[in-house]
């Protein structure tokens, strides 16, 4: 049984996937946290502020990247929780396992 379980997420069709493999997993365990993930490349959010003329635009564009994930886990009834974290995707989701 897994306590903590750790689903790093982009908003494509494989992190969907996987958080439904996490629902699968916590489900068999009470006590079991998912935490979704999400890290955001520094190049790639300040480009979007420089190319949009409005921050409210950024901000709904990174804010609508969780929401297929919340409801997934929110409507298991597990527990779980969601980060956002900035820096190299990679490094960044080890970095935050560890």
């Amino acid at each position: 049984m897994y306590n903590k379980i750790l689903v790093a997420a982009d908003g494509s069709e494989h992190s969907i996937r996987a958080a439904r493999e996490a629902v699968k997993m916590a489900s068999s365990n009470p006590e079991a946290i998912v935490t979704v993930l999400f890290v955001i490349a520094y190049d790639k959010a300040r480009d979007d502020v420089l190319h949009h003329q409005h921050d409210g635009e950024v901000d709904l564009q990174y804010n609508e990247h969780p929401m297929p994930l919340e409801q997934i886990f929110g409507s298991s009834g597990v527990n779980y929780e969601t980060k956002t974290l900035f820096g190299v995707p990679g490094p960044t989701i080890v970095k935050h396992a560890n």
